[in-house]
């Protein structure tokens, strides 16, 4: 009920008071636009974007994170960082002065608000598309990752190949640099992988979501034949641990609580959590069709593919690319053939690391860590810094 309050009442609102307002192009609004998500916002290339340019471009610009909660303003400005929540006078203010907007969900309530239609709209995307994406951004700008996808990611973001900006990701810089910052929101988490990474490696399983399931992470467990007590023994065999990181579509029963053990050496994350400070403590990644494969390749470490329903997904779903030579990795399509797969790359037989390499190369044309200051100098350039 609160959020339809919100979805109506704030650009309703804003639209009569941006009449008052003159545009900065220095003042930089970032913030998730689904009030649902909450204290949980603080995610993906938004949040990586935002923290180099507070933390390497101030003073230049104002980047200004306006929450949904109290919590999270009250939390990044403990840390050093300009935010405020978006009902607070000063983050209204901000929101109808700002010369940019930043987004990674496409559209939605903030992006009525922030300069109502006069600011500049970078969406930054979450994901390179493998699968298919229908989606009507309304951005001036589309953020990807290699020129050879730029024709991709306008025909799946409804806007032209010359209204995007190849300049990487910015949650990647996160994968090969420390950035001041990184740890906030997702600590505790990470605390809790980090103690189990000190007796096991760490096996990361990420599947996306299906259309065709419940919100249920127990169905999809029972969809896809996973037998804990098996995955167990294979896992115990190799010094591992698995790590069960849900989609944030799918409703979890144990919110807020970190790890939940679910069997002797199976765990699950039981809340929306920003995933790329796990990443990298990950050994081994299994996931199906989800593009966080794509910023694992950074990392140059084993990656098994658990599709059991690959023709039902291709069917009811559909890939913009080819799956099958975009996925540098095993294909199990069964139980048993995942735990060989998950066996074999956690013995070190690892045979897709030339594929892996001309992947990586095919979707990024920049692996340096500075994704982030590319787009920003190219922001800059368009706003006339």
């Amino acid at each position: 009920m609160r959020s339809a309050v919100l979805r109506f009442f704030l650009p309703l609102v804003s639209r009569v008071l941006s009449r008052f307002c003159r545009i900065d192009k220095r003042i930089w609004i970032f913030g998730l636009e689904d009030p649902a998500q909450g204290v949980y916002e603080l995610v993906d290339n938004s949040k990586y974007l935002f923290l180099v340019a507070s933390n390497e471009f101030k003073g230049t610009i104002r980047p200004i994170w306006i929450s949904w909660t109290r919590r999270l303003a009250m939390m990044l400005r403990r840390r050093g960082y300009e935010s405020y929540w978006v009902m607070s006078t000063r983050g209204l203010e901000f929101a109808l002065q700002a010369g940019c907007f930043f987004s990674h969900m496409g559209r939605g309530v903030m992006q009525e608000m922030v300069g109502c239609g006069r600011a500049l709209k970078v969406e930054l995307w979450h994901g390179i598309p493998l699968k298919t994406v229908h989606e009507s951004v309304q951005a001036n700008c589309v953020v990807a990752t290699s020129e050879s996808l730029r024709n991709v990611f306008a025909s799946c973001l409804g806007v032209r190949p010359s209204q995007v900006i190849v300049s990487g990701y910015p949650r990647n810089d996160a994968l090969l640099r420390t950035v001041n910052g990184y740890d906030i929101g997702v600590r505790r988490i990470l605390n809790s992988v980090l103690e189990v990474k000190k007796s096991a490696r760490i096996v990361l399983y990420a599947p996306t979501y299906r259309d065709y399931l419940s919100t249920s992470p127990d169905e999809l467990m029972k969809y896809l034949h996973i037998d804990k007590a098996r995955l167990d023994q294979v896992l115990r065999e190799n010094g591992a641990c698995l790590i069960a990181k849900f989609h944030k579509l799918l409703k979890h029963s144990n919110a807020s609580q970190g790890l939940e053990k679910i069997s002797e050496r199976v765990y699950a994350i039981n809340e929306p959590v920003d995933l790329y400070p796990i990443l990298t403590q990950t050994d081994v990644l299994v996931t199906d069709y989800s593009s966080v494969f794509f910023d694992f390749l950074f990392l140059d470490r084993p990656i098994v593919f658990y599709v059991p329903d690959c023709e039902r997904y291709l069917r009811e779903r559909g890939f913009c690319l080819d799956f099958d030579a975009y996925t540098p990795g095993a294909k199990a399509k069964s139980f048993e053939q995942l735990l060989l797969a998950l066996g074999d790359a956690l013995m070190g037989n690892d045979q897709f690391v030339r594929q892996r390499k001309e992947v990586r190369e095919r979707v990024f044309d920049n692996v340096d860590g500075l994704s982030s200051e590319r787009v920003i100098r190219c922001v800059m350039k368009i706003l006339d810094l």
